[in-house]
């Protein structure tokens, strides 16, 4: 027996009792199951809907994350892609109910950037304030320095060169956060208070202008990396970096001017003479004097040549002066002397000219003969010194430079009287 069959169904099933009305007169249709007559009911309430309804004129859009994928090429029908679709830029986009739609981006907190007065203002703090600091630095550091028990008049360390003027750039740089200056800016700023060091130099601490010659390029290229390495770190998200950049370098400034300092070192050339050593030697112990100019381009803009040497005997002990242009005189001492072979003197006093170098300090020098045995002769001449200025690989540099040319001016002047035999 199937239970869900009707014609095994013991009992009739009652017919629904339902009524239909007439939507256009309202009256109520007759049920044909029924001959009951059919409920009256009062529709005046009731406003007519119109016989051609119209659609709204927003229709709410069904939520479609991606737009219709068409079928491929020869498969189903192709479908027309929408004009706009709801995720490229500027299209509707509809939200199921329950998602809310997402806030709109956060803009980020509008930088100020100062104009007219106010950037003036900025920019020419960081031409002041980077000079008051390295001079306020240079007097601390040689304080710092004046605690020492030696003598270290004329000594310049490499925090003067190097950690101040990175001070200098970073102070300029933070002078100028926020204008709106760009790389062309900080790198002419970092020029002019390149001068401006190097003028304050000259005027209170009386630098000579060779002097001042060779530690431009020094000052102006770490003050250019101060003032990069502070547009990069002047930003919020470096203030970690910005309160432990300063610190770092006070203390190597503190370590630098508290070490001592001492950089030796002996510059050497070669000349060979087409002479005997007994027709050199007369040459070599008094330097008759050198008419030429130099030709050395420091030399042309103010460094003393070499003119003459003058001795006052031919023994160990005896005086013997090395006199540049503008009377400036080396004082010498003979501490070794082989005719014919070899002369050493010691440097017992120099002139206190900035131009000759008032922070090296020359210490000996020696002109060595070395017979070839073929009628000509190896004129070998070193100087020793000790640097008084740092970084000393920097300087040096400069030092074997000035060095080698007044070796080269007097062996080539001794060559030349050697080979020619005049007095």
């Amino acid at each position: 027996m199937i239970p869900n069959d009707p014609s095994h169904r013991s009992e009739p099933i009652p017919e629904p009792d339902s009524e239909q009305v007439n939507l256009e007169s309202g009256e109520p249709k007759a049920n044909p199951g029924t001959s009951s007559p059919a409920p009256q009911y009062d529709l005046s309430a009731v406003e007519a809907l119109p016989s051609d309804p119209q659609p709204p004129a927003t229709a709410p859009q069904a939520f479609e994350p991606f737009p219709p994928a068409s079928p491929p090429s020869g498969h189903g029908t192709p479908q027309s892609a929408p004009a706009t679709s709801p995720m490229e830029p500027g299209g509707p986009v509809s939200f199921p109910p329950g998602y809310a739609a997402p806030p709109p981006p956060v803009e980020p907190f509008p930088q100020i950037v100062p104009t007219g007065p106010a950037r003036n203002i900025r920019l020419a703090l960081s031409v002041i304030a980077p000079n008051v600091l390295a001079l306020l630095l240079l007097w601390i550091t040689s304080l710092i320095m004046r605690q020492g028990t030696s003598s270290r008049s004329g000594e310049y360390i490499m925090a003067e060169f190097v950690i101040i003027p990175l001070l200098m750039g970073l102070c300029a740089a933070f002078c100028l956060r926020g204008t709106g200056t760009g790389n062309w800016v900080n790198i002419m700023i970092s020029v002019v208070n390149t001068c401006i060091a190097i003028a304050l130099s000259y005027l209170v601490v009386h630098e000579g202008v060779i002097c001042l010659v060779m530690v431009s390029p020094l000052l102006c290229s770490f003050i250019m990396v101060g003032g990069l390495i502070g547009r990069l770190i002047f930003r919020p998200r470096f203030r970690t970096l910005q309160l432990s950049l300063a610190p770092v370098l006070a203390v190597l400034l503190v370590a630098d001017a508290r070490s001592p300092h001492n950089y030796q070192t002996a510059v050497t050339d070669v000349v060979t003479i087409n002479a005997p050593p007994e027709r050199v030697w007369q040459y070599v112990t008094d330097v008759p004097l050198i008419p030429q100019k130099s030709d050395f381009w420091l030399c042309k803009i103010g460094l003393p040549a070499p003119v003459q040497a003058t001795t006052s005997g031919h023994s160990v002990g005896a005086e013997r002066r090395c006199i540049f242009e503008r009377d400036l005189v080396f004082g010498e001492k003979i501490v070794e002397l082989q005719p014919a072979k070899k002369l050493t003197f010691d440097i017992v006093s120099q002139p206190a000219d900035p131009e000759i170098m008032g922070h090296l300090e020359l210490q000996r020098g020696q002109m060595e003969l070395r017979d070839n045995h073929d009628g000509t002769t190896t004129l070998i001449g070193t100087s020793w010194y000790r640097l008084k200025v740092y970084p000393a690989e920097y300087y040096d540099l400069w030092a074997r430079s000035l060095t080698r040319d007044v070796h080269l001016r007097v062996m080539r002047h001794i060559k030349k009287l050697a080979e020619t035999g005049a007095s």
